[in-house]
């Protein structure tokens, strides 16, 4: 089961007790923030959970099946997520 930003934003609603609706505007800009300072470049981090990073793929070789012609892939960034150690540990000892 993958958990929805709605499903989020109920859980954050029930634990603070602010209504849905204010907390999906801060999640909206919470997430436009990120993908912004991704966009341009920047690392966001959060303690003790790990950073979100933008990464440069190389081009690269890649094959179009339906043609069976050989293809060059583009350069692109990426965004990434990197976690940090502690939040690595306490996520290993739970699986």
């Amino acid at each position: 089961m993958s958990i929805t930003k709605k499903m989020i934003e109920k859980q954050i609603s029930c634990e603070t007790g602010i209504t849905q609706i204010k907390v999906e505007k801060v999640v909206n800009s919470l997430l436009r923030f990120i993908s912004e300072a991704l966009l341009n470049g920047e690392t966001v981090m959060f303690t003790g959970f790990g950073a979100f990073k933008p990464v440069k793929r190389a081009p690269k070789k890649g094959r179009d099946f339906q043609k069976g012609k050989a293809l060059l892939i583009k350069p692109r960034i990426i965004p990434l997520f990197i976690p940090c150690n502690d939040f690595k540990r306490e996520f290993n000892k739970r699986t």
